[in-house]
């Protein structure tokens, strides 16, 4: 009992500097690690330590600044028109050299959209804020070039962007074709239960005329990705750290990698990530009260557990973090002043709904032998018993990446955190504590803490790199909190002003040339990150050629081999499959990099069916020098692709 009284004191004493201090020990513990054991974990150190001791050391300064991202008074409008004249400049440049982009955005490219972006940062920090037709204005620039970068991508090579999307595309299709949604004819339709996606798409298609294609985009990537998304950011953003703030984190949001990664290669979490912002606005608006909210959480939350599973488990393990930190802020001592009355966000009762109707959802998966749930639980089971050896050997994808080039991929990620940690001592403190701004630190920390986790010991059956767009919502907005608290040792305004907007900038370039988000022209070796996601004309120009040779059964990569019935039609592909021969395709997996190509890692995909395919990865070249397919006879060829026939011992 004793052992109770003691965090009521903890928290009024000064939890921030208590956790900061872990935070420091913490460090040091994984530079010891690191340096003993010979773990690259140095960036977890970075993070751990040097927020730390920055807040410790500028705790009392940061705790007295309360005007966030303070700018000059200078509100020129001479000014304002020459920046307004600068972004319409560069996206018009956007736009002609978008329709010149053939397979490859040059490096000009994202100089314009660091200009684009430098010229909102402007606007930011030199408008009259309290006009909203100010903030109106921002808020279009910022979408427009959010859109305008999805759009060079979406469009940039034929087809579909990515694997995914040409099957969802499928379904897409045989739903309009029988007026409901269906089972899948190729391939089963996992998303038989959760047709929001393909319904949505289907009905844009067939009210506005357009093809699928540019329907999914406008649908989901114009506005599911670019509008909705940084609309409510704004609006939640705005409620913790005030208008200025708030558009530096819509505009860090709206050009993350995640985003543009989410908008371009558009699947049903594209549409989940609208629904997981809504339901977050609505929880952290207090101007919605009663029946109302409650009705508009019920409408919503139906809407996302039937759009998506991956994003409905994340919001539910979003909306258990949200009440353990009601709960610590109640119960533990962590109410000040004014505020001393018991307070809530969310009842339990609403998260055990959300949580009990997603169950019984997945449960109705009748597609396969097993349930949703239970195949989950059965995958995970089996990743741990697999996957998680701590002393695990790194594979032949991690082997050829430099720490430091990994490091690159991760950039823009890690800078947004450093100062986000920042963010999160602050709303620790007693003097910035109230219930709102823990439930939003302990999204950062649930989230983080379970991809991390997953990462770091090579659990995949969660996809935790599909997690990162979630995690992207708490850090837009801790990140500017933190980086605008810290910067508040600098005096000078305008210095400040210039600094903030210098970071900010850094950011949102890492963003754009990440892996995630630029596969067209990785700077660096990645491994499989730096393949491109995108297909040229000449790969299914080859795939249809191949068919009209009555080639049989394809053997290839799996990325390629996952489309190939979905180029030809799957009739088409069925009757290649009957066809008394198989083919062998190479393709140029770097177009612009091809001494990258004998480092390409694959499963091979055997053809037969979707899932024919080999248990464990490996290089394109030693495959090919394994089986001796250099010698077979090559029957097609054209700039990206190579097809041999293959001899008796492949079919």
């Amino acid at each position: 009992m004793k052992f109770m009284h003691i965090f009521p004191n903890l928290a009024r004493m000064g939890l921030d500097t208590i956790v900061a201090s872990i935070g420091l020990v913490t460090g040091i513990f994984i530079l010891t690690e690191s340096v003993i054991t010979g773990n690259e974990h140095f960036h977890f150190f970075a993070l751990a330590f040097f927020p730390s001791l920055l807040y410790l050391l500028f705790r009392k300064k940061m705790l007295t600044v309360t005007n966030l991202c303070s700018s000059s008074s200078n509100k020129n409008k001479s000014l304002f028109l020459i920046g307004g004249a600068v972004f319409f400049l560069s996206v018009s440049l956007l736009i002609l050299l978008s329709h010149q982009i053939v397979y490859y955005r040059p490096p000009v490219y994202f100089l314009i959209c660091l200009i684009a972006s430098a010229s909102i940062l402007f606007h930011i920090f030199y408008s009259n804020l309290t006009d909203k037709r100010s903030i109106l204005f921002i808020l279009s620039e910022i979408i427009i070039l959010a859109i305008l970068i999805k759009a060079s991508l979406y469009y940039e090579f034929p087809g579909f962007f990515g694997q995914d999307p040409w099957w969802h595309t499928q379904w897409i299709k045989e739903t309009i074709e029988a007026g409901h949604i269906t089972v899948g004819k190729y391939i089963i339709n996992s998303y038989y239960i959760f047709p929001q996606f393909h319904l949505l798409n289907g009905m844009s298609s067939i009210v506005s005329s357009l093809t699928i294609h540019n329907a999914t985009f406008f649908s989901v990537g114009f506005i599911g990705c670019s509008v909705i998304p940084a609309l409510l950011l704004f609006l939640i953003a705005k409620r913790f750290i005030g208008v200025r703030a708030a558009l530096l984190s819509t505009l860090i949001f709206s050009l993350s990698d995640q985003l543009i990664a989410r908008g371009t290669s558009i699947i049903p979490m594209a549409l989940g990530i609208s629904f997981f912002l809504i339901i977050c606005y609505l929880i952290f608006n207090t101007s919605i009260k009663g029946i109302q909210k409650a009705s508009l959480l019920l409408l919503f939350s139906f809407s996302l557990i039937l759009t998506h599973t991956i994003a409905a488990f994340v919001m539910f393990l979003s909306l258990l973090a949200i009440l353990t930190s009601c709960i610590a802020y109640n119960k533990l001592g962590m109410r000040n002043g004014a505020r001393s009355h018991s307070r809530k966000i969310i009842t339990a009762s609403f998260v055990i709904f959300f949580g009990t109707t997603m169950s019984y959802i997945w449960s109705l998966n009748s597609l396969s032998r097993l349930s949703f749930f239970d195949g989950i639980s059965v995958s995970f089971i089996n990743a741990l018993q697999e996957e998680s050896a701590v002393l695990k050997q790194h594979t032949i994808t991690t082997l050829s990446i430099p720490y430091e080039v990994s490091l690159f991929a991760q950039t823009a990620f890690l800078i947004l955190m450093f100062f986000a940690i920042i963010g999160s001592l602050i709303y620790f403190s007693t003097k910035e504590r109230d219930i709102y701004r823990l439930g939003l630190v302990s999204l950062l920390i649930i989230l983080y803490g379970i991809v991390t986790s997953f990462s770091f010991y090579s659990i995949s059956v969660i996809l935790p790199w599909r997690w990162y767009i979630f995690l992207m919502f708490p850090l837009s907005i801790l990140g500017v909190m933190g980086l605008s608290k810290l910067l508040c040792i600098i005096r000078n305004n305008a210095a400040r002003a210039f600094t903030t907007g210098l970071i900010i900038a850094t950011i949102i370039l890492f963003s754009l040339l990440s892996p995630v988000a630029n596969q067209d022209t990785p700077p660096f070796f990645t491994g499989n990150s730096s393949k491109r996601m995108g297909w040229t004309q000449s790969e299914l120009t080859g795939a249809e050629a191949l068919y009209n040779f009555s080639c049989g059964r394809v053997v290839t990569d799996t990325y390629y081999g996952n489309i190939f019935p979905y180029i030809i039609g799957n009739s088409q592909y069925q009757e290649m499959l009957s066809q008394q021969n198989s083919v062998f395709i190479w393709r140029n997996y770097y177009l612009h990099h091809p001494e990258w190509n004998d480092l390409y890692v694959t499963v091979i995909h055997n053809g037969r069916n979707h899932d024919d395919k080999t248990e464990e990865k490996i290089f394109i070249s030693d495959y090919m020098a394994k089986m001796k397919i250099i010698t077979d006879p090559l029957i097609y060829a054209n700039g990206n692709m190579k097809a041999y026939i293959l001899k008796a011992k492949f079919t």
